[in-house]
């Protein structure tokens, strides 16, 4: 058999040419040169009695084309091409994010779209916990020279969204590869950590941008806006990288955590539920007040807004801190003596997520360590939701060194209370509740509650079904 150095198609061994393009070979019997695609030796000459030491097909070693070019590049990215096809929905929900809140009444700088497009996709990356700085470039007579701004937080539901969507497109590349053992799933991890992280770094360089203080006014000072990328880039990374190995890994994961996959599932189901309806709850107090800031504002701030309502109906405590005023911080709570009577309507909220919880937990078998484990998890997930989720704003004016502005958090403490005591009646009390005033579930071979036998009535068996004719069927060895 021969190799054709132009094509690569094989022919017979006592071809003089390729039978596909036509390319003279080298006399046959003798081995195919060494600059051939592989080094290919052909069976000797039909009929002159020579063997090949190697077998009736020759001996050969596998295509492997030598050197670099496109094709060795091609081969290096490979590995490479399911994470990205995983990002690519995450990516384009981001920059959605960014083109929605650029819109006119979005909360953000004036001037043309394209400069507050860039401003935007700035700020959607405090869905990793971006700090965005606004300072004055200076102007012409100096007035806003020490003029700052940074915000940071608000943006929970595009981190939400973003890992929802990674999940699911890493469940599409799982499902078209082969099974994945623990080093290939921690190789998918980084790769697409590393792909996450470039995709971040790109959206804070196009986000950083220069943004005139006054548009009419062109030469009186500008705003140079930049995203801060620590610790945004390593967040991006750990996320991306984590919901790559919660997708890749299952296949590798050792027996002991089998028991919680359910409940993990149940446990992150209830909790997105619960906070959805609680921001939703919040987007539509928002829209009813004629004084409130536009929908395109609002609905990204919804999921940190659902979690405020739902910490707050749950007991916990909400810090308020001033920076330059008088009045320091501030601890709200309907448990608080203090607290104001209009305040005990967010209850419901809390109630709401417990049967929602509930709900969940009625669909696991019925097994007390798994209702458990999932009063854990619930509880542990929705404490880090409340924990992360905030606004914090400070600015300052003119030539004043004191900064100003106001940030919305959490009490780790309170919120960790709040939540084993609501995942505690969602998960253990109320499923208990509703299988007692359930239909009553009877198990089959018990004796009813009299402790009587029931009386059964004998059922004769069916007799057999008669065949058409069976007199006159006659076996084949009764035939003469």
């Amino acid at each position: 058999m021969a190799i054709c150095t132009g094509c690569g198609a094989a022919s017979a061994g006592w071809a003089r040419s390729c039978a596909n393009c036509g390319r003279s070979f080298d006399r046959p019997g003798e081995p195919v040169s060494a600059g051939l695609i592989g080094a290919v030796e052909v069976e000797a000459e039909a009929g002159s009695g020579a063997a090949s030491a190697a077998g009736r097909w020759g001996r050969g070693v596998p295509y492997e084309p030598r050197g670099g070019g496109p094709a060795a590049f091609g081969r290096a990215l490979a590995p490479w091409a399911p994470a990205a096809r995983a990002l690519l929905a995450p990516t384009v929900l981001l920059l959605v994010a960014a083109a929605l809140l650029a819109q006119p009444g979005g909360g953000f700088p004036a001037g043309d779209y394209g400069s507050r497009l860039r401003v935007c996709m700035a700020r959607v990356l405090a869905a990793f916990g971006a700090a965005t700085e606004t300072r004055s470039a200076g102007d012409s007579d100096g007035t806003l020279g020490l003029n700052s701004q940074v915000t940071s937080g608000g943006m929970l539901l595009l981190t939400v969204l973003w890992t929802v969507l990674l999940w699911l497109g890493l469940r599409a590349a799982r499902r078209r590869g082969p099974r994945a053992d623990a080093r290939t799933a921690l190789a998918e991890a980084g790769r697409t950590g590393v792909l996450a992280g470039v995709v971040v770094v790109l959206l804070g360089l196009a986000g950083r941008v220069r943004v005139p203080a006054f548009p009419d006014f062109p030469g009186r000072g500008s705003y140079l806006v930049e995203p801060s990328l620590w610790p945004t880039v390593p967040v991006a990374v750990l996320l991306a990288g984590a919901t790559a190995l919660a997708v890749h890994g299952r296949a590798a994961d050792p027996p002991r955590v089998a028991p919680w996959r359910a409940p993990a599932r149940a446990a992150a189901a209830a909790a997105v539920t619960s906070v959805a309806l609680a921001g939703a709850a919040v987007v539509v107090l928002a829209a009813l007040r004629d004084d409130g800031p536009t929908l395109w504002a609002v609905v990204p701030m919804a999921f940190d807004g659902g979690l405020f309502l739902l910490a707050f109906g749950s007991g916990a405590q909400i810090r308020v801190e001033n920076w330059g005023t008088d009045t320091g911080p501030e601890a709200f709570s309907l448990l608080h003596p203090g607290a104001v009577s209009w305040a005990w309507w967010t209850v419901p909220a809390a109630v709401v997520a417990a049967l929602v919880l509930a709900g969940w937990a009625c669909r696991l078998r019925p097994d007390p360590r798994a209702r458990v484990r999932l009063a854990v998890l619930h509880t542990v997930l929705l404490s880090a939701l409340m924990v992360v989720a905030g606004l914090s704003d400070r600015y300052s004016l003119g030539l004043e060194p004191t900064r100003r502005g106001v940030a919305w958090s959490l009490g780790v403490v309170g919120v960790l209370v709040a939540n084993a005591v609501w995942s505690a009646v969602g998960a253990l009390v109320l499923p208990a509740v509703f299988g007692r005033v359930g239909p009553a579930r009877v198990r089959i071979g018990a004796p009813p509650a009299g402790g009587a036998e029931p009386s059964v009535e004998p059922v004769a068996a069916p007799e057999p079904p008669t065949v058409p004719f069976g007199s006159e069927v006659m076996d084949w060895r009764t035939r003469a």
